[in-house]
């Protein structure tokens, strides 16, 4: 029947403006690619938005939090009627209803309860947007024992002595056996306080930059020519590095800083990460 039209032909004209990009075979790569997006505050809540645009089909959501009023200024879903309703069901039903095609999993419970993570690593890439440390290395290590590469994103404001010294936010790319874990890349840094401040660009801004990160090693789709930046190593030295896997956007000094951070002398978890590599690649051959 000629005249009947394929699931696929109206995917491919929703995404029409953006085929010159990633052509058609990279646009079905993201069609058929699941993401799993663990904590949908702010940033998740972004990234699952700006995913569904760009058309990502399956999503899966999980967060244990119910939308407070105080959420409203940053989370992209919902509103007043949905205080105290789970974040991810909110989520899961505004996506189905706009983005045809669109399947989400909503799971309302924190990533590290048991079972949880079962339904989390049925996916080929993870978004780690939670907002405790705790959680980020629960993530990092469950990814690193399924071989699933993620991006965790961060993003706020610090005050220190009364004053605003920080307010910016942060993505990073850990590739199991590749990039340094997450320890070497931003979690060993001294802690400071974190103000009860929040900002919807910040949210928006990381959104954008941990796409990016997946869109780039999904596709390819910019010029290898011009993907050069200078890296920083643990040690101070500086290297010219084809990718980055960790991206810096200062909001104060209207900054953006690119970095390949290299994992540290001695770290037990990037030694580990290598030493599976290896022996995988070793079993390959």
């Amino acid at each position: 029947m000629n005249g009947t039209k394929r699931p696929e032909d109206d995917y491919m004209r929703r995404m029409d403006r953006q085929l010159p990009l990633f052509g058609k075979n990279g646009q079905r790569k993201i069609a058929s690619t699941p993401l799993s997006i663990i904590g949908f505050g702010g940033n998740g809540s972004v990234i699952a938005l700006l995913c569904a645009l760009i058309g990502f089909l399956k999503l899966t959501l999980c967060d244990g939090d119910r939308l407070e009023i105080h959420n409203l200024n940053r989370f992209v879903f919902g509103g007043v009627r949905d205080v105290g309703e789970y974040k991810v069901v909110i989520g899961r039903e505004e996506l189905e209803s706009r983005f045809p095609g669109v399947e989400v999993n909503a799971i309302p419970e924190d990533v590290r309860a048991p079972g949880v993570w079962d339904s989390v690593r049925q996916c080929g890439w993870v978004f780690d947007a939670t907002d405790d440390d705790e959680a980020r290395r629960f993530v990092q290590n469950e990814c690193a024992k399924d071989g699933i590469s993620m991006v965790s994103v961060g993003s706020g404001f610090v005050h220190r002595d009364g004053s605003l010294v920080t307010a910016g936010s942060r993505a990073n790319l850990v590739r199991p056996g590749s990039d340094a874990c997450l320890m070497c890349q931003v979690l060993d840094e001294e802690p400071m306080e974190q103000s009860q401040v929040s900002l919807a660009l910040q949210n928006m801004f990381v959104g954008t930059l941990a796409i990016d990160m997946l869109l780039r090693e999904l596709t390819g789709y910019t010029n290898p020519g011009n993907n050069h930046a200078k890296g920083s190593t643990n040690d101070g030295s500086n290297s010219i590095a084809s990718e980055v896997n960790f991206v810096l956007f200062d909001l104060l000094n209207r900054t953006l800083q690119t970095e390949l951070i290299l994992p540290g002398p001695g770290c037990q978890i990037c030694g580990n990460w290598r030493r599976e590599a290896d022996k995988a690649q070793g079993m390959e051959q």
